[in-house]
Parts: structure tokens; sequence; C-alpha cells
């Protein structure tokens, strides 16, 4: 991800999240020491894009999310495989991150690539939805 992706992907998170990062937030992430941001492109257009932050030799996902009018396609098997890939080659040991309770599709597909559920953040999100915790060792 580059600071020129920065617009589209948050787009995405205006589509996706009740709480989307700016566009700004985004940008930084292209300079940001010790995050990796990826884009995944079709076409020249961003239809997918996730970013972890290395804290300590653990991953922190920030966020992962497929453009609406591309998901059902598998983009999100092909992003989390690849975030899987930069983990490893970024020295990773496990990542971590929180989804929101109802979101079922999400979590399916965390579930589906071995993270398991270790905790719950009651109340995480501002309208008080609780957050699961996810954990997985790369």
């Amino acid at each position: 991800m580059t600071r020129a992706h920065a617009k589209r992907v948050a787009e995405i998170e205006k589509a996706t999240f009740a709480s989307p990062w700016s566009e700004a937030q985004i940008a930084e992430l292209a300079d940001r020491y010790g995050a990796t941001a990826r884009v995944l492109e079709q076409d020249g257009e961003v239809v997918a894009y996730y970013s972890f932050y290395d804290v300590c030799g653990e991953g922190f996902v920030n966020n992962l999310a497929v453009a609406p009018e591309h998901r059902g396609k598998g983009l999100g098997n092909a992003i989390m495989r690849d975030m899987l890939y930069a983990a490893s080659l970024a020295g990773i040991t496990a990542l971590t991150l929180e989804v929101r309770e109802s979101n079922a599709a999400a979590r399916a597909l965390y579930e589906k690539f071995g993270f398991k559920a270790e905790g719950v953040r009651k109340n995480f999100y501002p309208d008080k939805e609780n957050a699961v915790i996810y954990w997985l060792s790369v």
C-alpha cells in the first residue's frame, strides 16, 4: 500500500466498517515503522487490503476488507493468505485481532485460516457491541 492507495482504501473502509479509519490515517500506514499494509488490485483498482502492526514480534491486525462489489469471489481467502505470508516474512510469531461479535462472515474467514477465539472485549465498539479477540500462532 502506498499513500496513493489511501483514497480508495478509505472508500472501502467506509463501506465496510461502522467506525472507519480516515484517509489520512490510512495514508500514514504507508510510512509507519513496524506497519505492514498491502492492497490487492484487479485491473488497476484496489479491491481488498489489510494492515497489521508488528508489536514485539506479534502482529496486531488493524483492518482487513474486500470492497463490497467484489465479495464472494474468493478475495478474502487471497488477502488472508497474503497476510499470513507477509507476517511470516516479517518474523511475526502470532497474529491477533478484534472483530465484531455479529460479523459472522469475517469470523468464519478467520476461523477457516486457524484463528481461535480467545476472549471477548465487552462494549468494545462505539455502539457498545462486543469484540471477539482472535489469535493465531504463525
